[in-house]
């Protein structure tokens, strides 16, 4: 099980995979934006040393991933080890360009979901659905997005608590899962970090971070 801030005496630690270099997401570009909204919550850390993920992930309780590595997929025994952190009781917490994870065939299960591409970006409405606790109290918001696409899990889809209006329709863009004695979350907005800076998406991230690391109520 993994240790509880309870148990320490201090904050929750939480740990921010991502890439200096990137095609189209460097950490750098959104981590004060992050670090705004988690602080207040965890011991919050930034990296993008995958190779962590192989350790056991000692004393973290949550990992948020915003990887952007599209050419290539996320090692075995990084893949192992996340799944394995899950699986003990870690939270993961997946925002837009994180789900590249899933290009890794055992991870696809655990995110839900896989990528399959998104039309250019545009300002479109968020709002919520459905019952799940993470969103309760909040406000739908818009902002300019890319409105990525996914293919689904079975099951997953119809438990998505966020979607985004597009082309005349709605597009989950949100859901909350358990994985062993662990709790994923995937959201899609995260382009640039005017994404964080919205009131809307921020509250939104804190809740789905709390609710992942076992911080709220299922």
């Amino acid at each position: 099980m993994i240790a509880t801030e309870m148990e320490t005496g201090k904050p929750p630690s939480a740990v921010v995979f991502g890439n200096r270099v990137a095609p189209y997401h460097p950490l750098g570009a959104v981590e004060p934006a992050l670090r705004a909204i988690l602080d207040a919550d965890f011991a919050l850390r930034f990296t993008e040393d995958t190779g962590e993920l192989t350790s056991g992930l000692a004393g973290v309780r949550l990992v948020v991933g915003y990887a952007d590595v599209w050419d290539s997929v996320l090692p075995d025994a990084a893949a192992a080890g996340l799944i394995d952190f899950v699986n003990r009781g870690g939270g993961l917490l997946v925002l837009h360009n994180g789900i590249c994870w899933a290009k890794h065939p055992w991870l696809r299960p655990v995110l839900g979901a896989a990528f399959t591409g998104h039309p250019e970006q545009e300002t479109m409405p968020y709002g919520f659905v459905g019952t799940h606790p993470i969103p309760v109290g909040l406000d739908g918001f818009a902002m300019r997005e890319e409105p990525y696409r996914y293919e689904f899990e079975p099951d997953v889809e119809a438990g998505a608590f966020l979607r985004y209006e597009q082309a005349g329709r709605h597009w989950s863009a949100g859901w909350a899962l358990a994985r062993g004695a662990g709790r994923v979350v995937n959201l899609q907005p995260g382009h640039t970090a005017a994404a964080f800076e919205n009131a809307g998406y921020a509250a939104l991230v804190r809740r789905s971070a709390r609710w992942s690391a076992g911080r709220t109520q299922s």
